[in-house]
């Protein structure tokens, strides 16, 4: 359940994951933003666009931007990775499908993606998203929402691959993965959920949590302050969430690794 914002974003969004799962979007998971809003049943900060990751093994992306195309008059955005509904919302649609090891790129960051995204989907659930105003609800959707441990991991890549305009869109990414952590790793069930991800996953957020939440906690805590005004976070706040997921993970793997 999420509350209605006084703007109607919500709602949009919201009817926008209706829409595109309904255009017979193949086995999928709602990543970004708003499955972190999801997940949190929070809306903590704001956020314009829908993003999506579909498996497209049998092309079956092309079918639903297609129907949306006929049924929404909407268009295909200008990369060809997803559309720009009637009323203007953005959807991206991430291309994943079956993979091996010797097809996953040797660059860190590239290779994460891939596979933060596939994880995302194969480990994504059945959710109703419902936006209320009061009782009345304004809009709902059937989607598989990605879960903690992958939308962390995927957040942990994309912050690393901002550049030029979209720069400022990495503070988004540390604080969703910090909501996240706080929430959902209290019991340790994040960083064993990651400690178990496939190939390097794993080590890599292990290593991502230690040098964006423990050795960067002063320059974070500043950024999420400057542009969350609400968040109140200290670097404390976050070295402590950072430091004992990173932990987690280290520590699970190594006795994975003994047994």
């Amino acid at each position: 359940m999420l509350a209605a914002d006084a703007d109607g974003v919500l709602r949009r969004l919201v009817a926008a994951v209706d829409a595109v799962v309904r255009a017979d979007l193949p086995r999928h998971a709602l990543v970004g933003g708003l499955a972190v809003m999801a997940n949190l049943a929070q809306a903590h900060r704001v956020t314009a666009d829908v993003d999506t990751v579909s498996d497209d093994d049998h092309d079956g992306i092309s079918h639903t931007v297609g129907l949306l195309v006929e049924q929404q008059h909407a268009q295909i955005k200008p990369a060809g990775d997803g559309v720009i509904l009637s009323d203007g919302t953005k959807v991206d649609i991430i291309a994943t499908g079956t993979w091996t090891a010797a097809d996953l790129p040797d660059d860190r960051i590239k290779r994460m993606f891939i596979l933060s995204h596939w994880w995302a989907v194969e480990t994504a659930r059945t959710t109703k998203l419902v936006v209320l105003d009061g009782s009345a609800t304004l809009a709902t959707a059937t989607v598989a929402l990605a879960q903690p441990p992958a939308l962390v991991a995927a957040k942990l890549q994309s912050m690393r691959t901002r550049r030029g305009e979209s720069a400022a869109k990495a503070v988004s990414d540390v604080y969703d993965a910090y909501r996240l952590l706080g929430a959902y790793d209290r019991d340790g069930s994040v960083a064993e959920a990651l400690a178990g991800a496939p190939m390097d996953v794993g080590a890599w957020c292990a290593a991502a949590l230690t040098e964006t939440f423990v050795d960067q906690a002063a320059r974070w805590a500043g950024r999420i302050n400057t542009s969350f005004a609400a968040a109140a976070v200290t670097p404390e706040d976050l070295e402590v969430v950072g430091s004992l997921a990173a932990e987690r993970v280290t520590r699970s793997q190594t006795e994975e690794g003994l047994g």
